[in-house]
Order: structure tokens, then C-alpha cells, then sequence
């Protein structure tokens, strides 16, 4: 609280918030910045956005907003929602209301315009996003005790969690998503009421699901958020997959100390960076396929639970997923590209020269060495193995970029056509594929090796023979 008093607008976002605020007080009405926002700063942390809760209702809001000349939206306005788009970001204004009847589990079919900021608290799903805070005054009003669980680092819903939980499902995923991000705990009566409810998963859209786990996947480290998920019985409702993984171990005494195949992906997800989100997914499945294979194998003096080919498992199981939650079909070629040539990487070194080379050439090599090593950091050993197929597939990637201009230029279409007068027929692109693995190998290594491998290559009809 002794924080809020010396506070002052730290960003472009605040600043044009504040002035928002300015603008509805002026005309006599009530304004607070509410939710996130609220949290956010008596946490110190930057806001995204801001939300903004008034006595005003809609209609004034409206007017006092085109008055003013500000770029409003009116996606919300049914719900007593006008937005004010800035360049640095969105500032969200809703009238105080009250709310019933979610017979859509998202939206409520009764809205109640208030002139009561506690009526308005007890509608909000969180006490830590229950807090008012007067910008102008540097003022925090605090209905739902929110304060206290903000300084206990908890996370409580307001009133009666199965309420909540009933009025909007994604609530469920909400308080493990934030619970993760703060690294707060979910205060016991919120825990049990998400455990006992948490098949009410099933009633939120794809989409919804989709976009809580990427936050959940962007954070720092989402194994915690993960984790939680696990233990409040919410993973096994909407991805049944991983949790059939935790049976699975590699039952060995060197190898793979983490624990089960669960641990293990954990782990992995944990040491990929969290600015690459498809990434983060293929780690997050790359072992999904594990429980459906099996054998012992023998490394050294140890014995192993092997489970070979499951990358192929991992592949059927994420397409199946991937529709599930609405994956784009960009994110999906990704995500199933990386999955499928994980195990590849582990045997670099004795993978035949194309097929190094077609993995090399890939557009997505770099976030495959990624994994290889997550993968890696993530099988807790007592003893370290020998060679690291990532390792070999890094030095063979910088030794590509090295390359990368002898390549482009030697393998071009255009280039190949104008100095050979070839053709551009259905081997044309074996061509040039054998043209870039020659390179690569240093079996060409400037433009009389071209010349030399071309004239044995092909015949007079300049056709591949």
C-alpha cells in the first residue's frame, strides 16, 4: 500500500490510461483501473493491457470517448465493454455490473448496470483481481481482501468457488495459469473445487484451451504450471495422452534419473526457451508415444527400458491432439516435423550423408538441435555418454552457414539454367538437392568441382542420367 503513494505512470500504456481515467471523473463519474492491471503494479510488474471499471454506462462511455476523439471498439458493449485502442496498447472500460445465468459457460445472459464497486468485486473471478486502484488519488480499494492474498502470494477465488467455476470454466485453467506465472499457491477450498469440478474442462471451446496452455507454455518455466495442472486432475481431462506416460519408466540405474517419461518431458520443455511456442509443444509431445512401445536394452552394464520408433507413436498421438485443440496448420507441419526427426538427431553421427543433409537444409534444423540438447539436459544420468547427436548436428550446421553462400548460388534454379542451359524437369530438384549435399561434404568446392560433377552427372540431353 505504501507503494501505491510515491507511484507515478511508468509507461505510454499507463500514461493514456491515466488520461482515460482524467476523462470519466471529469464528467463526474466514478473510474478505477481494476483486475491485472491492479496486480500487476503493486506487483512491479509491466501491464499488457488495461481494464478500467466506471459507473458510467455504455451509451455516455461511448459518447465521452468520440468526444474526445480517441479510437474506440465495440466488441464488449453488450456486456457493458467499450474499448480505447492506442498504439501502445488496449485500455478496456466496463460499466460496474452484476452478472447470471451463464448458460453458455462464458457469458452471462443476464447483465446488471450497478452504480456499486463492491457489487462489481463480487463478480470477478480472483480476490488478487478485485482490486480497485484510483490512478488520480493513488487510492486502492480493496472489497474482496485481495491485498492480503497478493502479500500471502495466493490465489483464492472471489465468494464461492463453484460459482465461479459454474459461471466460466476457463477459470479452472485461469488460477493454474496465474498460479504458475506469479509462483503463488491456489489456496486450499479453490484447489479442492477445481479438482472436484475439473471435468468442466470439457465444456470450454478448443480455442480457449489452446490459448491458456500457450500462456502456460510462455512462461519461464511452465513445468510448474504443467505440474499443477497434473495434480488438480485437469491434463488427464483434455490430454489423457500425457498422463498415460507416468506409468512409463526407463528403469535404470545410470539413465534417465528424472523419474517417469512425465518428469522427463517436464523437464525438457523447462530447458527450451520460451520465446519459440511450437517448439515448446514438440517438446512437450516428443515422448507422448512412449507407452505404446516397449523392450530392454543394454548399454554397457546397465539394462534399460527402451522404447524405439516411439517417435512414431509420438507423431499418430500429436495429429490427434493437434485437431483437438486447434493447432494452425503452420504450427502443426512444425511441431509434427520436429517430433518425428527427434530420435534421428540422437543417432546423427550414423545417419547415412542425405539424409544428415536433408535434415541440415531444413528450415527448422536449428529448433531440432534445440530439442536434441533439451532432451538431452533433461535424462538426469550418473555417467555421461560418449557422443551427443546434437552436438554433431550443431558443428555440421555451422559448417553449412559457412557454406551458405557457395550453396545458395551453385543450387540455384536460375543460376543452374543460365550457365548449364538445363531444364527444369521433375529430376531438376534431385539435382539440386544432390548439389547442396556435395557442398556440404566438400565433394564440391567451387565452380570447376560443379562443372566436373555436372558433366558426369548428366547426359547430352542435359537430363540426369
Amino acid at each position: 500500500m505504501e507503494y501505491l503513494k510515491y507511484w507515478y505512470p511508468k509507461t505510454q500504456l499507463e500514461k493514456e490510461g491515466l488520461k482515460v481515467v482524467s476523462l470519466i471523473k471529469k464528467s463526474g463519474f466514478l473510474a478505477f483501473w481494476v483486475g491485472g492491471t491492479v496486480r500487476d503494479i503493486l506487483l512491479r510488474r509491466k501491464a499488457d493491457n488495461i481494464d478500467i471499471a466506471t459507473s458510467l454506462n455504455p451509451k455516455e462511455i461511448a459518447k465521452l470517448l468520440r468526444r474526445a476523439k480517441l479510437k474506440t471498439l465495440f466488441f464488449g458493449e453488450k456486456f457493458g465493454t467499450i474499448c480505447v485502442a492506442t498504439k501502445y496498447g488496449l485500455i478496456e472500460i466496463t460499466t460496474f455490473r452484476k452478472e447470471s445465468d451463464y448458460q453458455d459457460f462464458r457469458h452471462p445472459s443476464k447483465v446488471e448496470f450497478v452504480n456499486s464497486l463492491d457489487a462489481d468485486s463480487k463478480r470477478r473471478d480472483f480476490t488478487i483481481s478485485a482490486m480497485y486502484f484510483d490512478p488520480i488519488e493513488r487510492k486502492l480499494f480493496d472489497p474482496q481482501k485481495g491485498l492480503v492474498d497478493l502479500e500471502n502470494k495466493i490465489i483464492r477465488f472471489v465468494g464461492d468457488p463453484v460459482k465461479r467455476i459454474n459461471e466460466d470454466p476457463l477459470r479452472l485453467l485461469r488460477a493454474i495459469r496465474i498460479a504458475a506465472q506469479l509462483n503463488f499457491t491456489i489456496e486450499k477450498k479453490s484447489a479442492q473445487a477445481i479438482k472436484k469440478y475439473s471435468l468442466s474442462v470439457l465444456k470450454i471451446s478448443k480455442e480457449r484451451v489452446k490459448q491458456e496452455l500457450d500462456k502456460i507454455m510462455t512462461l519461464d518455466k511452465p513445468g510448474v504450471g504443467l505440474r499443477l495442472l497434473d495434480q488438480l486432475e485437469l491434463l488427464e481431462k483434455f490430454l489423457p495422452e500425457l498422463s498415460a506416460v507416468k506409468k512409463s519408466f526407463h528403469n535404470s540405474s545410470t539413465y534417465h534419473l528424472e523419474g517417469n517419461v512425465f518428469d522427463h518431458t517436464l523437464l525438457t520443455v523447462d530447458y527450451l526457451p520460451e520465446n519459440n511456442l511450437d517448439l515448446r509443444y514438440a517438446g512437450f509431445f516428443h515422448d507422448i508415444g512412449k507407452d505404446k512401445v516397449f523392450a530392454i536394452r543394454k548399454i554397457g552394464k546397465d539394462k534399460i527400458n527402451s522404447f524405439q520408433n516411439h517417435h512414431l507413436r509420438s507423431v499418430d498421438k500429436y495429429k490427434l491432439i493437434a485437431k483437438r485443440l486447434g493447432f494452425s496448420k503452420a504450427s502443426r507441419s512444425r511441431v509434427l516435423w520436429l517430433i518425428e526427426n527427434h530420435d534421428d538427431l540422437y543417432k546423427f553421427d550414423k545417419l547415412p550423408c542425405e539424409k544428415q543433409s536433408d535434415l541440415i537444409f531444413n528450415p527448422n534444423i536449428n529448433d531440432l538441435i534445440l530439442l536434441g540438447k533439451a532432451d538431452d539436459e533433461a535424462n538426469i544420468q550418473t555417467q555421461k555418454m560418449k557422443k551427443y547427436g546434437w552436438k554433431e548436428a550443431k558443428k555440421l550446421l555451422i559448417k553449412k552457414i559457412k557454406k551458405e553462400k557457395i550453396v545458395n548460388k551453385f543450387s540455384s534454379g536460375k543460376f543452374l539454367i543460365r550457365k548449364f542451359h538445363l531444364t527444369s524437369d521433375k529430376f531438376f530438384g534431385k539435382l539440386q538437392k544432390e548439389i547442396k549435399l556435395r557442398i556440404l561434404f566438400n565433394k564440391i568446392k567451387n565452380f570447376t568441382d560443379l562443372e566436373k560433377f555436372l558433366a558426369n552427372t548428366l547426359d547430352k540431353n542435359k537430363k540426369i542420367v
